[in-house]
């Protein structure tokens, strides 16, 4: 019987996966340069509602994205959110995490986006708090041109 030495070889399966998952990231970090290209447009249509090119900042979700999502877009998007996701280790990372299109935030189920609140600088947790930890009061976003129908 053969005796383990710990090491781990990879598989036709892994490799390929590797590889994909490099062409799809790739895919992307040349979709947030700034020149202009029709396939871009494509990505750009499917996310709009997500802030675009912003999700890619977001602790998304790819569940929570559009069932139309063509599939190299949604495996591009899957390979993104494994290579970027981290745990935040501190109350710090937590207040410096984006508010929108956040899996862990949720209304009616569903992770928000709100553009008005994203033009108005509302972006991280730490913008909707004061620095003694409470809620800022509804005159904030009032100031900010929000409304409950925002």
């Amino acid at each position: 019987m053969a005796k383990s030495i710990g090491i781990h070889f990879f598989g036709f399966e892994d490799i390929f996966r590797c590889y994909r998952d490099n062409e799809r990231i790739m895919c992307l970090k040349k979709f947030i340069e700034n020149y202009h290209s029709p396939w871009k447009l494509i990505l750009s249509y499917h996310p709009k509602n997500y802030g675009d090119k912003f999700l890619l900042h977001c602790n998304y979700d790819v569940a929570d994205l559009p069932k139309s999502l063509p599939k190299f877009y949604r495996e591009c998007l899957e390979a993104w959110a494994t290579l970027t996701e981290r745990q935040p280790s501190s109350r710090d990372h937590v207040m410096e995490r984006i508010l929108w299109d956040n899996k862990q935030i949720r209304i009616n189920d569903k992770p928000q986006f709100c553009k008005k609140s994203f033009m108005a600088g509302i972006s991280r947790i730490k913008d909707i708090f004061l620095t003694n930890g409470k809620l800022k009061p509804w005159n904030y976003f009032l100031d900010q041109g929000l409304n409950l129908n925002n």
